[in-house]
């Protein structure tokens, strides 16, 4: 693996600055034992290690919870996040993650050291770069990296299963052109509802439904025939598949006692996005 030129430069520097400092006071190395450079912390600046001070060359990208690493891309003039900006030195990347959530945006990306931006999508025909092109350390913290001249690091809020009140998350559904859910639906929001699972519903890993809600990517939406269900009653009605030794039909009717909710009429509540409508 290449090493980025910047670590390099400033690798140098501090080797020169520590040998200075040796030739100047040849007792210290007597006194205390340096760090091998190996185990050296991954960020520049002055790091406080036991009882003396060490160095290192390269900071890096920041690894915030709930939130996923896009890497390094080429920003413009026109901007690949649109939204609410920032700038200043409170710049890092936990400031710039709280700035945009509280106006509610959920990407953001820290520039140039000392800049931030937000948004939902990356507009403007978005490019990504080589991870080495983002080598600034932020303003407010030399050990993570805020991007660089016209190139962004990128965080993206990891999306989550809706929560409701007064309906339970009864997880992800394989579906079919047949329907589970055989009810109402709409043609454009991908939502479809129902009493009773049909057609021999079985259920899916919940990473099948992975898809981001058109209308908030912060939930999520099912996938390509996957469905995410939600139910507001206490008993589900879904077909089983035929018993051994029978053949045709929907299956049994059977109803599942299972802990969910309040008891009022019963709604299921299905949410499916599928590829080609929303390409």
């Amino acid at each position: 693996m290449l090493i980025p030129t910047y670590c390099l430069t400033r690798a140098l520097s501090l080797m020169v600055a520590y040998s200075l400092t040796v030739q100047a006071s040849p007792s210290m190395i007597m006194r205390k034992r340096p760090v091998p450079f190996a185990s050296q912390p991954t960020a520049p600046g002055l790091v406080q290690r036991g009882s003396y001070n060490s160095y290192s060359p390269c900071p890096t990208t920041a690894s915030i919870i709930s939130y996923n690493n896009l890497g390094c891309w080429s920003d413009a003039s026109t901007r690949i996040l649109s939204g609410s900006s920032a700038g200043g030195s409170d710049i890092d990347v936990e400031y710039c993650q709280s700035f945009c959530s509280q106006n509610s945006y959920t990407i953001f990306g820290v520039e140039a050291a000392n800049h931030c931006y937000c948004g939902n999508t990356l507009a403007n025909q978005p490019a990504s770069a080589s991870s080495d092109d983002c080598s600034d350390a932020c303003t407010a913290n030399s050990q993570e990296i805020c991007g660089a001249k016209w190139r962004i690091n990128i965080y993206s809020l990891v999306p989550t299963a809706a929560s409701l009140t007064g309906y339970s998350n009864l997880g992800c559904w394989k579906d079919t052109t047949l329907r589970i859910l055989p009810g109402s639906s709409t043609a454009a929001a991908n939502c479809y509802c129902g009493n009773t699972l049909v057609n021999e519903p079985v259920s899916a890993s919940s990473d099948d439904c992975s898809m981001t809600c058109a209308g908030n990517p912060q939930e999520i939406c099912g996938a390509d025939w996957r469905i995410n269900i939600y139910s507001s009653t206490e008993t589900i009605t879904y077909n089983t598949a035929p018993p051994n030794g029978t053949s045709g039909g929907g299956g049994l009717n059977r109803s599942d006692k299972i802990a969910l909710g309040v008891g009022i009429p019963p709604i299921f509540i299905g949410l499916l996005a599928l590829w080609w409508r929303l390409g």
